[in-house]
């Protein structure tokens, strides 16, 4: 929809718009505003946006720094490094396998797909809240990583082909930067 009264007469006997109506409009103008800014301007805006995604993502990664681990040693490891391998390992598989996935993906099929994932890796963040077992443990941070791995991917397919990706891709690195201290300050 381009204007207000073509949502409005689109809309049928009601006329006041639904939410997704409203959503696909507020997306257009806000579509329509960043297509008519300066290629700068353009990169500057998705640096935030993509910013903005990691940095808060970035929260799903490193909450387990703040557990205690007085657990026993699991592979003959320290319970804190085999959770953290376990979790650097789901996220490192979730990369690998996404890249056949994530370019297949459609338009409209992107942030459908980076909310499932944000649950996917929230959701074994509770589970790893609840167990006491460093294996169970370590499961739970696997199956922490592999989606966050996906939504990194899905993330910078955002990115790639653009003008400046090399700066987007420095907008991502510096979310890792500062999400690691903010989430370690937390």
């Amino acid at each position: 929809y381009s204007s207000w009264s073509e949502l409005c007469s689109a809309s049928g006997p009601s006329i006041y718009p639904s939410t997704r109506e409203l959503s696909i409009l507020m997306s257009s103008a806000l579509s329509k505003f960043v297509a008519s800014q300066r290629a700068a301007v353009k990169t500057m805006f998705i640096c935030g946006a993509v910013f903005l995604s990691w940095f808060s993502a970035y929260g799903l990664r490193k909450p387990w720094g703040s557990a205690l681990y007085d657990a026993e040693p699991t592979l003959g490891l320290p319970a804190k490094d085999a959770i953290a391998l376990s979790q650097t390992v789901g996220y490192m598989l979730g990369k690998w396998i996404s890249t056949t996935w994530i370019p297949k993906l459609t338009r409209r099929q992107r942030l459908p797909l980076l909310l499932v994932m944000t649950t996917a890796a929230f959701v074994p963040l509770v589970a790893f809240a609840l167990l006491e077992s460093t294996v169970a443990r370590c499961v739970a941070m696997f199956l922490n990583g592999w989606p966050l791995g996906w939504f990194y991917g899905t993330l910078y397919l955002y990115l790639e082909g653009r003008k400046g990706a090399e700066l987007l891709g420095g907008a991502i690195s510096a979310a890792y930067i500062l999400g690691s201290g903010f989430s370690k300050s937390v």
